[in-house]
């Protein structure tokens, strides 16, 4: 299928927002003050959950073309999906060894909600295609999250009762509630195909709608935010934390949802009417899961736990960031470059490779360095 350059961009905004937060957390200490603690919470809030709404709107997308003009293939594409989970959740638990060995290795991270995400959805899929089925899938992602809150504080007793086992279930992004963001991508990625295809709205006009439901989402946080705080302000401390992870509240989710509506209709906006091209921002989000583990590997073992930067001035930090993404820029380049290479070769063929294809392409020889850290470090800490 075709790749809608607008979503890539989008994809490569929520990699910049990663970025963003996750270099403040790394090369800025305590010493920044409330700036930083209210940069790390807000780009926190955009990063992954574009990312997991992504996943499904994508999924979504392409089982739906692939119904409506080779339905006998959606067996094996559904197939696909669930091997492709299967890899992205495996690949969670090396991120966990190779990058973080001071936490549990079996920790959840935004990449085991992915895998499970994508696997979870391949029923829906197929649900979606029919009208009853369609209001079960409209219904999936905020059932899905309310649930969590209802026995939030039973959750919480529990996770502080079991705080060996309980990050198996329940850490850094974890899949219950943050698979409610893949299952809300369901429903718009089958209508980007069926209502063009079926004469329902244009792309423009569905454009259109989502900018007016976003502004309707944030409209209705700062009404519901101003009766119950009296205030607009919103941040950890007023939402939930589970495992010292953050979880939205109800109201802030209205805040990021409305946000995500008016990032999707500027992107579109952006690229596809006016034609601004912002190849390096494609770039990013063609190579998403690849710099999702490098910019680890680059931003936090060798810049802060190796060579021990910190940039606590803002304008140092944001020239650095700005260098470091210029980075990522070029090693995506090299990746999608060596991949158009790879495909040319006899027998090659192209298609959508996993990360693990990508970024080995380029695995760094700093890489052997890191495994006989954190091997020590692993089996220090579980023998």
């Amino acid at each position: 299928m075709d790749r809608i350059r607008f979503i890539d961009g989008l994809r490569g905004l929520s990699v910049i927002f990663m970025v963003l937060n996750h270099t403040a957390r790394w090369w800025m200490n305590g010493d920044m003050g409330w700036s930083r603690y209210y940069f790390i919470y807000y780009t926190l809030a955009l990063g992954v959950p574009i990312w997991l709404f992504l996943v499904g709107f994508s999924l979504s997308l392409s089982f739906t073309k692939t119904a409506l003009l080779h339905p006998t293939a959606i067996y094996s594409k559904t197939f696909r999906y669930i091997r492709r989970g299967l890899m992205i959740i495996l690949s969670g638990y090396a991120l966990n060894i190779l990058i973080f060995p001071e936490d549990p290795w079996y920790g959840t991270t935004a990449l085991h909600t992915i895998g499970l995400g994508m696997i979870a959805s391949a029923p829906l899929l197929f649900i979606l295609q029919h009208p009853l089925g369609r209001i079960l899938v409209l219904a999936a992602s905020p059932l899905f999250y309310l649930s969590f809150i209802g026995v939030y504080p039973e959750l919480y007793q529990w996770v502080t009762n079991h705080p060996k086992a309980s990050p198996a279930l329940f850490f850094d992004f974890a899949p219950w509630p943050w698979m409610a963001a893949v299952f809300f991508g369901l429903i718009p990625g089958w209508l980007w195909i069926i209502g063009p295809y079926k004469g329902w709205f244009e792309c423009s006009q569905a454009i259109r709608f989502t900018t007016i439901l976003g502004i309707v989402l944030i409209v209705m946080f700062i009404v519901l935010q101003w009766i119950e705080n009296q205030s607009l302000v919103v941040d950890f401390r007023s939402d939930l934390l589970l495992n010292n992870h953050w979880i939205p509240k109800p109201i802030t989710t209205l805040l990021m949802y409305g946000t995500f509506c008016l990032l999707f209709s500027v992107l579109y906006w952006i690229v596809e009417i006016q034609q601004i091209r912002l190849e390096w921002l494609m770039i990013l989000g063609k190579t998403t899961f690849s710099i999702f583990f490098i910019h680890h590997l680059i931003g936090l073992i060798i810049a802060k736990r190796w060579l021990g930067i910190y940039f606590n001035h803002w304008l140092v930090f944001v020239l650095a960031v700005l260098s470091f993404i210029v980075l990522l820029v070029s090693i995506g380049q090299l990746i999608l470059q060596a991949k158009a290479s790879r495909a040319k070769q006899p027998g090659g063929h192209v298609q959508n490779k996993l990360f693990v294809s990508e970024i080995t392409i380029l695995l760094p020889d700093c890489l052997v360095k890191l495994l006989k850290y954190n091997k020590m470090m692993f089996w220090h800490k579980y023998r």
